[in-house]
């Protein structure tokens, strides 16, 4: 390699580590314990590398000996710098003494010579070594060798945001040994001496990854930069060759039948690789996300999958559950928590969660909050690490004490519009990783289709209770015919939930069974209104009538979509547990469980509200009816759960 491109070439790196020693100064909090560090190290690996640049351009005696000297400060200073991170904290005054005289001594002996070098009277001075340098090499040795089982056993003691830093300086040590070895050792060997000092390049593998762990960390994992990096390198590897491909095929083939053209085969070679390289490369991630990424590849695969989903989920409970639950399974999330808007209270409570015990539950928000203020003016992702470094601003400063309140690390805002409809909580990671800049691009994709789903839901919500308000005022009309009745559906509500409840019936069915109690005499309707308050017997014909509002009131509410199921339970909650009831005389278990308890609820407040044909009776007598009949009108275990859910003694 000529001479003057190798000066060229260690001047560049010795720029970059100079930018980087600049950037992270400024980037980088005073209060950090690794940035004085960093900084030194960065600043002291330029100076190294510009005195080889120096060396490269005079081949000075004086400038050989020089390089070699500022190497072992620069190891003094990689030293410090490794071993701080190790302790989490800044060394020791006597601790930085001992690895910077060290340092100092093995400076001082490479101006002596005869230690390590000898000067000659011919040849270029990269000959000039004698026994002892050894020794030297050995220091060096010795010091990527601690370094690196050093940062190893970080890897394997740290967890999270330091562990990921460890394995960021560990490669950068690694890559810094063999380039080291590569360019020092082995291509001299093979006959390229000229590479020899291109050695000290190789810190940009030491001081970049730091910096890259030190400024980023938060932000993005290094598989990140692996992935795009070989993406890019296939893709330029394709696009050469699909080019040179091209023009081989017009020289060598084509040429033959249409002439050779050396635009046409150019514009061939253009249109092949526009409408192929998109669909290729998109490929190419998918399959190096499957190889290699594989973890992360099923995460994004399923919260694609979650995202498109939650349109379809029309239920406002169901869908909070099923975001928070689906996300901390696919992010192994340790806590997730969601906090509603509460429109008439102007705060947001939680309203689902994942990790928490049962406290986070009074947890509310007023619009007044500081987080809930930020999240309303900047309308993004709060990522807690990245507002560390901004805490000087006292307002920033209270943002973080309520993110920390939650115990998250993310906080997403729900938006809808312009208006935050709820916020989405994160914690750590159970594995103990960051959140990457993919985590945080597909979770904001997530929040989005959140904020529509939650949107929909809230409308389909608010309709249902505008239909079953206009509903509940319909059977209130009806029993506006019997004032006998007056109440009663709210009333068999009301103890058929306690039922279904003290039976621990999922919540879906608890709702079935409220609409069912509204609405079980909605047949009622087409009943005559002097059977309805006839006070004797009544008539065969007259039962026969009575009978048929189940049937009635299950053709009424099937004609609501999400009545659907309700209707079944209306029409058999006149079914006996002996198979005599009606309308279809079914038997024991072949009777719907939500009818079953419907059934024992409205012959419970039957017999303790006054009718035509008779008083009322105290809950005492009406539970040893109850109990009298069990095992041939009613479920026998229906009736224990029945008891169990009041206290009959203090209602009596």
């Amino acid at each position: 390699m000529s001479k003057i491109y190798i000066e060229w070439i260690i001047l560049l790196v010795g720029c970059i580590n100079l930018f980087l020693a600049i950037f992270v100064a400024i980037k980088i909090p005073r209060k950090n314990f690794l940035r004085n560090y960093f900084v030194n190290f960065a600043l002291t690996t330029s100076v190294w590398l510009f005195s080889n640049v120096i060396l490269a351009h005079t081949d000075s005696f004086f400038w050989f000996k020089m390089a070699y000297a500022l190497g072992t400060l620069t190891v003094s200073s990689g030293l410090v710098l490794c071993i701080s991170f190790s302790l989490q904290r800044k060394v020791s005054f006597k601790l930085f003494s001992i690895l910077y005289s060290i340092g100092l001594i093995f400076f001082s002996l490479c101006f002596i010579d005869g230690i390590f070098f000898i000067k000659k009277s011919t040849g270029p001075v990269t000959n000039s070594y004698t026994s002892l340098f050894l020794l030297y090499s050995g220091y060096l040795f010795s010091v990527i060798i601690f370094l690196l089982f050093r940062m190893f056993n970080c890897i394997r003691k740290f967890k999270g945001i330091q562990r990921l830093q460890a394995i960021y300086i560990f490669l950068g040590v690694l890559g810094f040994g063999i380039f080291a070895f590569l360019m020092s050792f082995l291509l001299p060997m093979f006959g390229y001496p000229q590479f020899a000092l291109l050695d000290t390049c190789g810190t940009l593998f030491f001081v970049g990854l730091t910096a890259f762990a030190i400024v980023r960390h938060h932000l993005m994992g290094i598989d990140v930069v692996i992935k795009r990096s070989t993406i890019y390198t296939f893709m330029l590897i394709f696009v050469i060759g699909v080019y040179i491909a091209t023009i081989f095929l017009f020289e060598n083939v084509f040429q033959k039948f249409i002439g050779y053209y050396s635009l046409l085969s150019r514009i061939v070679a253009g249109f092949v690789i526009a409408i192929t390289f998109l669909p290729i490369r998109n490929k190419l991630e998918r399959i190096i996300d499957k190889v290699f990424f594989r973890e992360k590849y099923e995460s994004i695969k399923a919260l694609n999958n979650l995202s498109q989903s939650l349109i379809t989920i029309l239920d406002l409970r169901d869908l909070m559950g099923t975001i928070v639950k689906e996300i901390s399974q696919i992010m192994k999330v340790k806590k997730i928590c969601l906090l509603f808007q509460n429109g008439q209270k102007n705060t947001y409570q939680v309203k689902a969660y994942v990790g928490f015990e049962n406290y986070i539950r009074k947890v509310k928000l007023y619009n007044r909050n500081k987080l809930i203020y930020w999240l309303r003016k900047e309308k993004r992702v709060a990522v807690k690490e990245k507002l560390v470094e901004k805490d000087e601003d006292p307002g920033v400063a209270h943002v973080i004490k309520q993110i920390e309140r939650l115990e998250a690390d993310l906080v997403i805002p729900l938006l809808f519009g312009n208006q935050m409809i709820g916020i989405l909580t994160l914690g750590k990671k159970k594995s103990g990783d960051i959140y990457s800049l993919e985590d945080l691009s597909l979770l904001k994709s997530i929040g989005n289709q959140a904020s529509i789903a939650f949107a929909n839901a809230k409308s389909y919500d608010d309709l249902k209770k505008t239909y079953l308000g206009t509903i509940e005022a319909f059977i209130k009309s009806i029993e506006a015919k019997d004032r006998y009745t007056w109440g009663h559906s709210e009333r068999v509500v009301e103890f058929a939930l306690k039922i279904g409840i003290e039976m621990d019936i999922p919540r879906d069915k608890i709702e079935l069974l409220k609409y069912a109690g509204f609405l079980h005499d909605i047949g009622k309707i087409v009943i005559d209104r002097y059977i309805l308050n006839k006070p004797s017997s009544l008539s065969k014909e007259e039962f026969e009538e009575i009978q048929l509002h189940p049937s009635v009131g299950k053709k009424i509410v099937s004609q609501v979509k999400f009545l659907e199921e309700v209707g079944d339970i209306i029409l058999h909650h006149h079914e006996r547990w002996d198979g005599k009831g009606y309308p279809d005389k079914l038997k024991k278990n072949r009777i719907p469980l939500l009818s079953r308890i419907l059934c024992v609820a409205d012959a419970f407040d039957a017999m303790t509200s006054s009718r035509p044909y008779r008083s009322k009776r105290s809950y005492l007598e009406a539970l040893k009816e109850i109990d009298k009949y069990k095992g041939t009108q009613f479920d026998p275990l229906i009736c224990e759960y029945f008891v169990k859910s009041f206290n009959f003694t203090s209602l009596d």
